[in-house]
C-alpha cells in the first residue's frame, strides 16, 4: 500500500495506485487465510476485472469477489459496489476465508473455483487471467507472489495428497476392523491366565504344592 490512509485510498484501476493498492491487499488478504495470492488475483480479474466492471449481477451478487447476500453473510463481505480499498479489503478477506474454505472442502484448487463461480471458471481460467492481466500492468503481486503456483486436479502433488488420504483412511478402516479380535484374543488370555492359577491354587490346597515346570527326567503320569 501507499502512504495513503486505507480510508482514503482506491484500487480503482483508473486511479494511479490503484493496482498496487488492490495487489497488496489481495496479498495480505491470502497470506492471512493461506491460500496462493495469484488464485485470488485472478478470481478478482474474472469477477470485475480487476476493479473496473464492480457492478451487481443478475444474481445480486455485489462486490470486488461478486458475493451474493447469503455467502456474504455468512463470511461478513460488505455488499457494496465500491473501489474503497477499506471496503474493497473486507472483501478481499472475506473471498480469502471462503476460497480456503471450499479448498479443504473439496480437495483441490479446480474443484474448489467451480464452486465458487457455479461452474463458471475454474483453475486454468483463473491463473490465466491472473497472470496476463499482472504482466499487463507491471505485477502488482510482485513476481515472486506471482510466479506461485498450486497443483491442479491429476498432477502430481495432487494425486499424491489423494492417495495419502485413501491410505490414511485404510489403515484406520484395518485397526478398527482389527480391534474386535484383538480384544477377544486378549479375553482368551485372561481366561487361559485364570485357569492356570485356579489349578495351581486347588494343587496347594490339596497338599500337592504349586505345579511347576518338570524337572529333566522327571516323569508325568
Amino acid at each position: 500500500m501507499t502512504g495513503t490512509p486505507l480510508a482514503q485510498a482506491s484500487i480503482a484501476p483508473s486511479s494511479k495506485d490503484g493496482a498496487t493498492n488492490a495487489g497488496a491487499i489481495v496479498t495480505a488478504s491470502a497470506a492471512k487465510w493461506k491460500i496462493p495470492a495469484a488464485i485470488l488475483w485472478g478470481v478478482y480479474g474474472i469477477e470485475t476485472s480487476f476493479g473496473a466492471n464492480i457492478t451487481t449481477s443478475s444474481a445480486g451478487a455485489q462486490g470486488g469477489f461478486q458475493f451474493i447476500p447469503s455467502t456474504a453473510k455468512s463470511y461478513g463481505y460488505p455488499l457494496q459496489n465500491s473501489t474503497n480499498a477499506a471496503v474493497f479489503a473486507q472483501q478481499a478477506d472475506a473471498a480469502a476465508h471462503y476460497l480456503s474454505d471450499l479448498y479443504y472442502q473439496t480437495g483441490s484448487w479446480d474443484a474448489a473455483l467451480r464452486h465458487y463461480s457455479g461452474g463458471g471458471y475454474g483453475y486454468a481460467e483463473v491463473q490465466a487471467k491472473g497472470a496476463t492481466q499482472a504482466q499487463g500492468i507491471g505485477n502488482p503481486l510482485g513476481d515472486s507472489l506471482l510466479a506461485q503456483t498450486v497443483s491442479p486436479p491429476g498432477s502430481t502433488a495432487a494425486n499424491a495428497v489423494n492417495t495419502a488420504t485413501t491410505t490414511a483412511s485404510a489403515i484406520a478402516d484395518f485397526i478398527k476392523n482389527l480391534w474386535p479380535p484383538l480384544r477377544l484374543l486378549e479375553g482368551l488370555a485372561g481366561l487361559i491366565l485364570l485357569v492356570v492359577a485356579l489349578r495351581q491354587f486347588a494343587s496347594a490346597a490339596t497338599g500337592g504344592g504349586i505345579v511347576g515346570p518338570p524337572r529333566p527326567g522327571m516323569v508325568m503320569v
